[in-house]
């Protein structure tokens, strides 16, 4: 397992998920499972999917 533990600023989240995807897809990674959990500070909780794509669209 890999654990990466980056800070990102609030107003940049959605485009490093959507830059994640991206890379994951293009690189055909596969993977049985994939965790990103997003603490933000105005949202201490890890984000659902639902949260996350409701983002991103």
């Amino acid at each position: 397992m890999i654990v990466q533990d980056i800070t990102i600023p609030d107003d940049r989240i959605d485009r490093f998920i959507l830059d994640l995807l991206t890379a994951l897809d293009e690189t055909q990674i596969s993977m049985t499972e994939i965790r990103v959990y997003l603490v933000l500070s105005q949202s201490p909780q890890p984000l659902s999917l639902s949260e996350i794509a409701r983002r991103i669209n």
